[in-house]
């Protein structure tokens, strides 16, 4: 029997993101009040992919995080095929992936809300930057649809 566990009621589990959160801003605070500019890359769809969605979802729903979870995350690749009309639904998804936003028919909340956090880890307050990483995101989804092997 899997053991299955809430994002919303394990301390354990948020306090090891929060964490995680910590770090990457103590990283970023580790760069000194130098003058000297530095330029940062941003990051790919992909990149952002591997960094905040993979522990969870993997490559197919199946993340090495899947197994404790209380609602098993979805396989992402399958999005346009799981849905009627077949299309990408890339509103839909921004508002997901932010989560800032309730959504009518999502559920309870199980996914962390990730416009919240890209304000903390990327350190700014800058509404753009967030919304850039969302739509990388989006975009980074959309070209790994597939249709379901048999």
């Amino acid at each position: 029997m899997k053991k299955t566990i809430s994002l919303q009621t394990s301390a354990p589990l948020w306090a090891a993101l929060s964490a995680l959160a910590l770090f990457v801003l103590g990283l970023a605070a580790c760069g000194g009040s130098s003058s000297k500019a530095v330029t940062v890359e941003k990051p790919t769809g992909k990149a952002l992919y591997v960094s905040y969605c993979e522990i969870c979802h993997g490559e197919h729903g199946d993340g090495p995080m899947a197994d404790m979870l209380k609602v098993a995350p979805p396989d992402l690749t399958l999005i346009s095929y799981r849905r009627e009309d077949g299309k990408f639904p890339e509103e839909q998804m921004r508002r997901m992936i932010d989560g800032r936003d309730s959504i009518e028919g999502h559920g309870h909340g199980d996914m962390p809300v990730w416009g919240a956090t890209f304000h903390v880890s990327e350190g700014t307050d800058n509404e753009q930057v967030v919304k850039e990483r969302i739509d990388m995101l989006v975009k980074y989804l959309e070209s790994i649809q597939r249709l379901p092997e048999k």
